[in-house]
């Protein structure tokens, strides 16, 4: 009877045991299914504020990208502003020797690439001029002329000027004036002497277009007159 109620005792220990096992793991297994639970809702909240703020940075990277469209035309715009105030390039012209062939009978020869013109050479001799309120000629010595006639753009002659050697000219005083009108006609009457045997010529034919570089040489060999 004894030993009955040792085995009794036993399995219902062995039950007992078996059932807070049980319990245990379900509490286990529900605790664990808790905090998976619980993670994955944490995860996927983590989720949609990423993708919220993916979403947000993607509205406010195209906010960006929209601000820089509207600068990129607005500079572009502002470029064809510029582009359009700055000095307008005209074609050179070319340059032949002026109406009174000012220097006596040289030879001529005009370089359209370099835009220069050449005068004299062995041989030959330039010259004197005297003072010529009629000329223009404010002080005797050798001189040359050259004629050029303006492009056709050219129309506003009086904001015309120009630097020959070291004498500046304005309000278009170089072109010519026919029957009170004035001509797109330019002629120009530099000094030149044995240490002075180039001359440049800065035109601007007018106000808004760039100046043209014109160039007087010359030649070795040419001799200069005396009054």
């Amino acid at each position: 009877m004894m030993q009955n109620l040792i085995n009794h005792t036993f399995n219902y220990s062995n039950k007992a045991m078996f059932k807070m096992q049980n319990d245990f793991k379900i509490v286990l297994i529900t605790k664990l299914k808790f905090f998976v639970l619980k993670a994955t809702a944490k995860f996927t909240k983590i989720n949609k504020n990423q993708y919220k703020k993916q979403i947000l940075g993607q509205s406010k990277l195209g906010e960006s990208m929209g601000k820089l469209k509207i600068l990129i035309v607005f500079f572009a715009l502002m470029a064809l502003l510029l582009t359009g105030c700055t000095d307008k390039s005209l074609d050179y012209v070319a340059v032949t020797r002026d109406n009174f062939n000012t220097g006596g009978n040289l030879s001529f020869e005009y370089d359209a690439l370099s835009h220069t013109a050449y005068f004299g050479g062995d041989g030959e001799a330039i010259e004197w001029q005297e003072a010529s309120i009629v000329r223009g000629f404010d002080r005797a010595g050798n001189r040359v002329g050259v004629k050029l006639v303006a492009p056709s753009f050219v129309s506003d002659f009086s904001s015309g000027s120009a630097i020959v050697g070291d004498e500046k000219l304005e309000g278009g005083e170089f072109y010519q004036s026919v029957d009170g009108k004035t001509s797109p006609t330019a002629q120009f009457f530099p000094l030149v002497s044995e240490d002075n045997r180039v001359v440049t010529i800065k035109i601007i034919w007018q106000e808004g277009v760039k100046e043209q570089l014109y160039t007087i040489v010359i030649r070795e060999g040419t001799a200069f007159l005396d009054e």
